[in-house]
């Protein structure tokens, strides 16, 4: 009897422990499968974390590129936009104190002066504009060359130097919103003056892009019909280079269009005449 209540306590123990490592086993595999489960969200969780990352860099990346394009175009039209407001309000200015001339002075002055101002500007003789007049032949008109505000006047010519450094394809537009085209060096005289005007490497507009040894002025003048300042063995076309520079040391040289300089534009002066003691414009 005793040998048989030991059996049964003996199975009863056997059981149990056999049920509480049945237990322990399945809650371990439950805690495998859910530690595997996190280990493939986990990993699921980086590849969307690094897809977040690479997303952004190419987010910042655009918002770089178009904050340089907004700064190109800013720096384009606002000056250009400030010169002809400026240019406007002084004309006007100019315009508002000779009529104001006109309406002090005595009837039969004001009906002289009521036809002079529909085609000339009253400008007194000693305006700046005036300084650069050229003396007239026996009764003929005087001229008078002008430029716009920061640009340097050479015969009949005004030129302006940029104060950043730009590809040569990025200058040709930024002198043109200007009013202006890239420098064309017609001869010694002008070559003399640009050469003491730029301080540093400077882009020109001479190229041959479109066509390989087609030398071509921006406007347009014949490349045969212009002296050439070349330095010694140049130009030479060295990796694909086909605009010019002008240096006040080694004067033109070919060079890649992509890289960074100053620019040197060039515009037709404007011109005042003086006729019989009026001038127009």
């Amino acid at each position: 009897m005793k040998h048989r209540d030991k059996r049964y306590r003996e199975g009863t123990t056997k059981r149990t422990s056999t049920r509480r490592y049945l237990q322990v086993r399945s809650r371990v595999r439950s805690a495998e499968e859910e530690a595997e489960s996190l280990r493939t969200n986990s990993s699921h969780w980086l590849e969307e974390l690094e897809m977040a990352q690479d997303d952004n860099f190419w987010m910042q990346k655009n918002l770089s590129s178009l904050q340089r394009e907004y700064n190109i175009l800013l720096e384009m039209v606002l000056p250009h936009l400030l010169y002809n407001r400026t240019h406007h309000q002084r004309a006007l200015q100019v315009i508002e104190q000779q009529r104001q001339h006109v309406s002090s002075n005595l009837s039969w002055i004001q009906e002289q002066y009521r036809s002079l101002t529909k085609r000339n500007l009253l400008i007194p003789r000693s305006s700046d504009l005036l300084r650069n007049c050229m003396a007239p032949k026996h009764d003929s008109a005087m001229l008078c060359p002008i430029c716009p505000p920061g640009w340097k006047l050479f015969e009949t010519s005004c030129y302006l130097m940029s104060e950043e450094a730009r590809s040569w394809g990025e200058s040709v537009p930024w002198c043109r919103v200007r009013g202006g085209y890239l420098a064309v060096i017609n001869d010694m005289e002008e070559q003399n003056f640009l050469e003491g005007l730029v301080k540093d490497t400077t882009w020109i507009g001479l190229s041959d892009h479109q066509r390989e040894g087609n030398w071509r002025w921006m406007d347009g003048t014949p490349y045969d019909s212009t002296t050439w300042f070349w330095h010694t063995d140049q130009p030479n076309n060295d990796g694909d280079e086909d605009c010019v520079t002008l240096s006040p040391v080694s004067k033109w040289n070919d060079d890649k269009c992509s890289e960074k300089y100053k620019s040197v534009c060039e515009r037709r002066a404007d011109r005042l005449t003086v006729m019989g003691g009026a001038v127009s414009n």
